[in-house]
């Protein structure tokens, strides 16, 4: 594991939000201040998952895997017989 791979997955950690919306749940018993905290723990977890597929195919490319078929008319045409 190498510092890139550290990096996506701590970005992409950012979506795990439903430890979040629970202790909002708690916290809160205004109506406008749960609604609030729910959509800034919504909204913070989109702008993580985009983040972690951009930062994601930046950082890691693709890994070109020897053998491999190319395409899916390349996979198909290799188990014909």
């Amino acid at each position: 594991m190498t510092l890139r791979h550290l990096v996506v997955l701590g970005v992409v950690a950012g979506v795990g939000f439903t430890m979040a919306l629970f202790i909002a749940q708690l916290a809160f018993t205004d109506p406008r201040l749960l609604a609030a905290a729910k959509l800034g723990v919504l909204t913070a977890s989109g702008v993580a998952a985009v983040l972690g597929l951009i930062i994601g195919r930046i950082l890691l490319p693709a890994a070109v895997v020897a053998g491999a078929a190319r395409s899916a008319d390349e996979a198909e045409s290799s188990t014909e017989l």
